[in-house]
């Protein structure tokens, strides 16, 4: 897993900090195109999806909870500060060596990536987008610490984020569209607008592909991701061939997502984190 967005979901270990996080789209249902489909999730479908992911550990036989009055500091994961989450945990006492039981339960549901570190403590963390229908993104906690020779304290959390999916909105029909028109906003080596419109269907077909395809970017797993102010910014701005059709904006001067606004009202934003729409729009305008 390539990582990202370590503001979201941090994976500590006991000499630095790490993260492992899967790309947007990844999981059960991730990789499917989206379409028009509107889907809503619920916070009791989202209390329900991680009950089911922390069913689904894959324990070594003999492992039992822990009752214990207090927990190491490694071992406490915490919910995401912002609002729209619901989470499961599971804190077990597991036969075995730390990284032994790591590799063991990494491996299998609901993890299914085995995680490999060289010293314990650890807390490794996944973030999944779009894992399916009504959930925007999960979170994956797992840590261990030896609790004696021969076994191993292991906290299990799960955090699922349940805002809206996609609208129907951001639906793009390239036929709805005559033109779109993209601007580059640059900042070196001099503040400088650079600015195109295309009129060709196969263009204007392309990007609506695109922007059709990404997954949603819920509010709730943004909150607290900063990155440093683009040296470049895209906007692309789709003019509609009739009175029906949608005006459409979409930008990508957001942290890893690209904006979008329909008729001027604002879309939920959309995971583009390998920069995917602002390099179909360079290459449009030359600048690649």
């Amino acid at each position: 897993m390539r990582s990202f967005l370590a503001a979201v979901a941090a994976a500590v270990l006991l000499t630095g900090c790490g993260t492992a996080l899967s790309q947007p789209g990844a999981g059960h249902s991730g990789d499917r195109p989206h379409t028009a489909v509107v889907v809503n999730g619920s916070r009791a479908e989202a209390q329900a999806y991680v009950r089911h992911l922390m069913a689904e550990l894959s324990l070594p036989a003999g492992s039992e909870p822990a009752h214990l009055t207090s927990l190491p500091q490694i071992v406490r994961a915490q919910a995401p500060g912002a609002p729209g989450w619901a989470g499961a945990s599971r804190i077990l006492i597991v036969p075995g060596q730390p990284l032994a039981v790591l590799q063991r339960i990494s491996a299998h549901a609901p993890f299914n990536e085995p995680v490999i570190y060289s010293a314990t403590p650890v807390l490794s963390s996944t973030i999944v987008q779009a894992p399916e229908p009504g959930i925007d993104a999960v979170i994956l906690d797992l840590a261990v610490q030896a609790h004696s020779r021969t076994t191993t304290l292991v906290g299990a959390y799960a955090f699922a984020a349940w805002l809206p999916y996609r609208t129907a909105a951001e639906h793009l029909e390239p036929a709805s569209f005559r033109a779109v028109t993209i601007s580059a906003d640059q900042l070196v080596p001099r503040a400088h607008q650079v600015t195109r419109t295309f009129t060709s269907a196969a263009v204007i077909a392309r990007l609506a592909a695109f922007l059709n395809g990404r997954p949603p970017a819920p509010t709730a797993a943004l909150a607290g991701v900063s990155c440093p102010a683009p040296l470049v910014s895209f906007t692309l701005r789709f003019t509609a061939a009739g009175r029906q059709a949608p005006a459409v904006a979409v930008s990508t001067a957001d942290c890893m997502v690209d904006a979008i606004t329909v008729n001027g009202r604002q879309q939920p934003s959309l995971w583009d984190t390998a920069g995917g729409l602002e390099s179909m729009a360079r290459k449009l305008l030359g600048l690649a």
